[in-house]
């Protein structure tokens, strides 16, 4: 996925992300961050349905981050119907401004929810 493509959508701020109307809390479960670009947040179009590989899971795809860009490419073979896991503390990055913004909202942003999910297993 790509901004030339169409197939990407890049906010390098807050206020950016405000203008497009949209509902920030939902925006929680979709927002991105990238390795080689910290200060922005990407929304891939359309969304994928990617869930994470905790420790009861592997993963069958990971992002691989380009400039600009992102590849999904499959570390093992996908039956259809088969849920797809990525590992989302190795593929979706951290972006400050985004993560303290959904924090601040009381929501978890992608980046973050690895943590959550270990402490979860550790209780």
């Amino acid at each position: 996925m790509s901004i030339e493509t169409d197939t990407l959508m890049k906010f390098e701020s807050k206020e950016q992300l405000e203008a497009t109307g949209w509902d920030i809390s939902d925006a929680c479960n979709y927002g991105i961050g990238h390795w080689k670009d910290p200060e922005s947040i990407y929304f891939l179009k359309p969304g994928t349905s990617i869930n994470h590989a905790d420790k009861t899971r592997e993963p069958s795809v990971e992002y691989r981050h380009e400039d600009g860009a992102y590849e999904i490419w499959s570390v093992k073979d996908i039956k259809e119907g088969e849920e797809i896991f990525c590992n989302y503390e190795n593929d979706y990055a951290p972006c400050e401004w985004y993560d303290t913004m959904q924090n601040e909202k009381g929501n978890t942003p992608l980046s973050q929810l690895p943590s959550k999910i270990n402490d979860m297993y550790s209780e």
